[in-house]
């Protein structure tokens, strides 16, 4: 896979804990566009996400957007690939 040229403008974080908040924080300080993906923390407690969002307030203009991650169906079929038959 070859990584095309030219300046980074758009930096993904997965995880919006404390090392990733920080990441973001550090990118968009820096300038770049920002998209933090984080797990179902992020999707079903309304207080962590709030926290997240009023640390990224600076910046004046950011769209927060919850899609439905399914999380407990995901770890529901990797354990059961996992167990044996």
């Amino acid at each position: 896979m070859s990584v095309p040229a030219g300046p980074i403008q758009t930096v993904g974080v997965i995880g919006a804990g404390q090392m990733g908040n920080g990441i973001a924080h550090v990118a968009a300080l820096g300038g770049l566009d920002v998209l933090v993906f984080t797990g179902g923390i992020g999707q079903h407690a309304a207080g962590i996400r709030d926290e997240v969002c009023e640390g990224l307030a600076f910046l004046r203009a950011f769209e927060v957007q919850t899609l439905p991650s399914q999380e407990d169906l995901q770890i529901a079929r990797i354990t059961a690939r996992l167990l044996p038959n």
